[in-house]
This record gives structure tokens, sequence and C-alpha cells, in this order.
């Protein structure tokens, strides 16, 4: 499941009852490192700007939405200021979140990560959320889940003030639970060019049964489309309502899926990308997303 939305507010704070609250995630604790401050338990890129001589990529804000505080990334000049939580590397993608230890604690299943979040000079901005277990036979972390979103994915916070919330669908590749997760943003602009961008509130939301692994199966012809396209299911008889939601996170078109098949006309919809969301009568749920030209 991957999707990246915007929920009301009041509808996000309800739903973050559902799942463990991440670490320090309004970012109320934080650090004094002498000559920045870091929040409690995230890793920065402050230490090596600071050895640089560069100004440092991620300071404490406030006030925040949910508290005091909250963080800022941001890049001036050749900087680029980034957050990893409980990672013991700034690139996830180096590998080192698959070593045991690396991370922090989550338990069950979690759907969203969930935050809010505004920007300023956006230019290019970049995320990823890694859920992990460890396996004590092969000795060797095993991928559950995963995200990344980027600026071809990113629902884009207008510039100001305003929080805006979020919500990035996490992808599962195994029926097992995960025991770690890590999580990175990032801001990155071009030399020379200040932007930021501001977060606060994170959250894990909602739960992924062990059921859906099954209509991760689903499968959509074409992913490019300029207007018709093709929804197919594992296995037959199942009746469905099917949604297609635009970038905003609105629904825009609704279905009655009976059966394991079904074409959509789309021709009408604006070029963009879309999510088509598969809600069985059983309650289980998956999403796909696709181009429209």
């Amino acid at each position: 499941m991957r999707i990246l939305t915007c929920l009301p507010i009041g509808a996000l704070l309800l739903a973050r009852s559902v799942c463990a609250q991440i670490p320090n995630g309004d970012f109320e604790d934080w650090v004094d490192q002498g000559s920045y401050m870091e929040p409690v338990g995230w890793l920065t890129g402050n230490y090596w700007c600071y050895t640089q001589g560069l100004p440092v990529g991620v300071v404490r804000g406030e006030p925040g939405y949910s508290g005091q505080y909250y963080l800022s990334a941001r890049r001036t000049n050749d900087l680029m200021g980034s957050s990893t939580i409980h990672c013991l590397g700034d690139n996830p993608n180096s590998g080192l979140v698959l070593q045991p230890g690396v991370g922090f604690p989550v338990s069950g299943r979690p759907a969203y990560l969930t935050g809010v979040w505004r920007s300023e000079g956006f230019i290019y901005r970049m995320g990823a959320v890694f859920l992990s277990r460890w396996d004590d036979v092969t000795m060797e972390r095993i991928s559950i889940a995963a995200t990344l979103f980027t600026d071809g994915l990113w629902i884009q916070p207008p510039e100001g003030e305003d929080w805006v919330p979020f919500a990035v669908g996490m992808t599962y590749f195994s029926d097992l639970e995960p025991d770690t997760a890590a999580i990175v943003f990032s801001d990155e602009s071009g030399s020379g060019t200040y932007s930021r961008l501001d977060l606060d509130a994170l959250s894990w939301t909602g739960q992924v049964a062990v059921e859906e692994i099954r209509l991760q199966e689903i499968q959509l012809f074409p992913t490019v489309t300029s207007g018709e396209l093709r929804v197919i299911l594992p296995g037959s008889g199942v009746h469905s309502e099917v949604s297609v939601v635009d970038p905003l996170g609105r629904s825009v078109r609704q279905f009655r899926m009976v059966g394991n098949v079904i074409d959509l006309d789309l021709g009408d919809l604006r070029s963009g990308t879309y999510v088509v969301t598969i809600l069985t009568d059983d309650g289980i749920r998956a999403s796909r997303k696709f181009i429209k030209n």
C-alpha cells in the first residue's frame, strides 16, 4: 500500500490514537551540542556542517504545531539539511538500517506515517520510511515494508506559516510483523538557493492486516494511460468498491466491481498521478498508483 495524501486536521488527530507514537515525533526534546541543538534521538548533518564551517542544516523552530517546538530542515548555499530518526547513518539506502539494533522499536503493522509540514523555497524534498525485522536464525534483517517519497510523489505544502497534514502509506512485502523502523527526511535545493522544510507531530496511523498482502497483487494496465484502465484482482468472486483518488487526496471516481476484472473509463480526468483504491466487502483494502496523460 502506498498513498500520499492530505487529511483533514480533525481526522488526522482522531486517527493518531490508533497506533503508537513515534519517539520524539513532536520534536519537544532537544539536546544542546554546544554549538548547535539537535532533536533527541535523531541524527542530523549538523555536526558535519559545523566542522566544515557551514550553517547547521536542522534547527529548532517555535512554537510548534502540537507543542512548543518543531524541526526545520533547511538549505543555504551547498548545505542539505536532513534528519534520520534513531538511525546509525545519514543515508538509510546505505544498508545501515538492515543491521540489528538500527532504528527505533515498532509494533504492529502501521498503515501510514502521518504528520504536518510546511515549506519555503520548494525545490526538492526526499523522505523514506523503512520497517524491518531481525531474524535470529539467518542473522539478517528482513525488509517488511518501505516507502520512498521524492519530488514526483510529494504533495507540495503551500509556502507560508500554515501547517498542512500529510499521510504517507506503507508498501508491505511480507506478512511478518516488523520490530524496527527508520525514518529520514531531507531538504535540498540548488546551490546558493535557500529553502526549508518544517515538520511536526509525526505519528503512525492505522494498521495493515496480514490479509491485505494478497490484494497487493492487484494489477493495473496500463500504468500510464490516456483514458482506459483495467484493474485485475487475484482470485475470483470478489465484490469491491473501486475509488480513484487525485493528488490532493480527493475521491474523483467511484465504481462497483463484481468479480476480479473491471475496465475504467478515465478519459475526462486531468493529467497527473492518481491512486486506485480497492475496498472489498470483507474489509480488505489495497491501493495502486497510475499516471493519466
